[in-house]
């Protein structure tokens, strides 16, 4: 078993972890004594209790905030709501697509139709010209 100590308001508090999270526990003790650090400064030496305990309040507020934001009414995740709104969006554009590829497929057999009526318009009016001259 592990053990790390972390400092926070000046006191050292030994902590026992995980074999191989010392590292991360050692993070996370430098985190709070930042935020306790913050707190000291905002609203004085209150004790190392009370700061701790508005260190964890502030903490377990983000947390929940990060899990509402991470869970929409029904149970599914906001990336997973996101995710379907964006597939139903590709769709609609991929049907979109498909429509407008069948009209320039029509365009271009009308065009190619209006070509060669207008070449053989221009091979009468030609033919007509040579006999009259």
């Amino acid at each position: 078993m592990g053990e790390v100590t972390v400092t926070v308001n000046s006191r050292p508090y030994r902590m026992a972890c995980e074999d191989g999270q010392e590292g991360h526990l050692k993070e996370l003790g430098l985190e709070l004594s930042q935020r306790v650090d913050e707190l000291s400064k905002q609203v004085g030496q209150v004790g190392d209790a009370q700061l701790l305990v508005m260190a964890a309040l502030i903490t377990a507020d983000e947390l929940s905030a990060v899990e509402q934001n991470r869970n929409s009414g029904d149970g599914t995740s906001v990336i997973e709501a996101e995710r379907d709104k964006l597939a139903s969006e590709l769709a609609a554009l991929q049907s979109e697509y498909q429509v407008l590829q069948e009209t320039l497929k029509l365009s271009q057999t009308e065009a190619a139709e209006a070509v060669k009526i207008i070449s053989s318009l221009t091979e009468r009016v030609i033919r007509l010209n040579q006999t009259m001259v």
